[in-house]
Parts: C-alpha cells; structure tokens; sequence
C-alpha cells in the first residue's frame, strides 16, 4: 500500500513537471459495428425460435454491449454476451432464462442463474477491463416441495430474516432485459446506435483528449481502492482505458506505461505512440 502511495505522489510531482502532453491518436469509434455484423451472421439459431439481439452500452465506455439469444425462449435458453474491447470482440460469457439476460441499471450488474422447481439460484456480474467479473451469488430453495430449506448469500448459509434483508436492497433498482429486442436480419439498431458516453481511449482517463501523469495518478488511485474495498471507484469507461496493457487488470504496471510515454513526450520525442511502450 505505501508503494501505491508513493507512486501517486511521484505521478502527481510529473504532472507538474512535464511541459508537454501526448495527443491521443484517432480512434476508429465505429470499428465495432463491422465487428459485430459478423458476429450477428456466424450464429445461428440453436431452436426453431429465429436468432435475436439486443445492444445496450452497458460498461459506459461508449460502445454498446452486443447480447445474442441464440438458444431461442424456453426456461433454460441463456444469452451471449459479448464486448468490444481494445479492438476484438470478445465473449464474456453465456446467462440468463428464457433468451434474456437481465442488467441491474443501479449496481450496472448482469443478473444470471437458474430457477426450478422452487429452487433459486443467482449470480450478478459486472464487466469490468473485458471481463465479468462475479460480484455476488445467492441460492435458496424456499418454494421447493422436499428437502430441508436453506438460504446462502456468496455461498454462506444465512437466516430467512438476513437473506430476505438483503433481497430488499435491490428491490427498487430497475431491471432491463436483453437478448430479445431485434432480429439479426435487422441490422438498422446496430448501423444507427448513437454512442452517448466518450469512446474509451487506452491511457486516457481523464478525458481532456491528451495522456499524462494525471491518468497515471488516476490508474494508481484505482488499483489502491480495488485493493483494499474491491472497487476502483472509477467509471466503466475509465477501467476500459486504464487497463493499459490489456492483461484485464489496472495496477502500477499500466501506470508506469503511461509514466514512460508521457515523459517522453514531455522530452520531444516525436511519433511517440502508447503502444510502444507495452512490453
């Protein structure tokens, strides 16, 4: 912790001392639609249900998450959910009922899991530098017909009175549901989706459009909170763009990127691009 520490009063002091910043280089903001396009004509449907998708921007990096109910609408048909992160599509992974998945809008968590039979069992997600990330899982069997009754929250068996108490924390937050918006024959969502929140750039968390010790002091900030209360504290957007060296983490070695760019900028070094400096 004091090492984090003393990294972000280094990466502060170089704030003040590096005359220069490094422009950001153009992004190609609309990559992701050729990407997805792909996506929606290499799955097929796995049901007699036609192939359906929903986009949502759900990270708020300012490029939508792509939701695939491929497995068509009966109890156990799961969604895929992928992103477009630093350039590539990747899969995060397969959940949901009935060819939807659901999105927390308050906690911005997917909620997965099964139900069956008076059994529950549920897992929130949230996508964080190109993954999910599991946050919370509960399981309980209250309605089913035999077997003794249990409730656990993160696996730890807990009282009727503590688990009901923690349901009705999120019993006002607001739920969305995707996978089932559009046919994949329809691509006038995709072509037309207006992007409402800044493209994440990597390096670049401050969004004043240059990457200097001020992201670096950020990233160092993030990577110490997460540490210690298992958040960063920083938006989706900015865990997207602090995840320097794509290895799905932000921790001192993003900054230290960012620390060794910016200071070569700041001594004229010209064509001096980010990723140069991952190793």
């Amino acid at each position: 912790m004091k090492r984090i520490h003393k990294l972000i009063a280094a990466a502060l002091a170089l704030t003040m001392l590096t005359p220069m910043t490094a422009a950001l280089p153009a992004s190609a903001a609309d990559a992701w639609r050729t990407e997805y396009q792909k996506l929606l004509n290499a799955n097929k449907s796995m049901s007699t249900d036609p192939l359906m998708y929903s986009l949502a921007d759900v990270v708020g990096d300012g490029i939508p998450e792509l939701m695939i109910s491929s497995e068509g609408s009966a109890h156990p048909s799961r969604v895929k959910i992928y992103t477009y992160y630093q350039g590539k599509t990747v899969l995060l992974g397969q959940e949901g009922e009935y060819g939807i998945v659901r999105f927390d809008t308050t906690t911005r968590e997917f909620v997965g899991g099964f139900s069956n039979m008076g059994i529950i069992n549920e897992d929130r997600f949230i996508c964080r530098c190109g993954e999910l990330e599991q946050t919370r899982s509960i399981s309980f069997n209250g309605g089913a017909a035999s077997g003794p009754i249990y409730y656990t929250i993160n696996g730890k068996d807990v009282s009727e009175a503590e688990f009901y108490a923690d349901q009705n924390i999120y019993a006002t937050h607001k739920l969305e549901f995707y996978g089932r918006d559009y046919l994949t024959t329809n691509l006038t969502p995709l072509n037309n989706f207006k992007v409402t929140n800044p493209v994440a750039t990597p390096g670049n968390l401050t969004g004043d459009s240059v990457i200097n010790a001020s992201d670096a002091a950020k990233i160092l900030i993030g990577a110490s909170n997460y540490g210690a209360k298992g958040q960063t504290g920083l938006t989706g957007a900015q865990e997207d763009a602090g995840d320097v060296n794509g290895d799905h983490k932000i921790n001192a070695s993003d900054a230290a990127i960012v620390l060794i760019y910016s200071a070569a900028v700041g001594a004229g070094k010209s064509g001096a691009r980010l990723q140069d400096y991952i190793r």
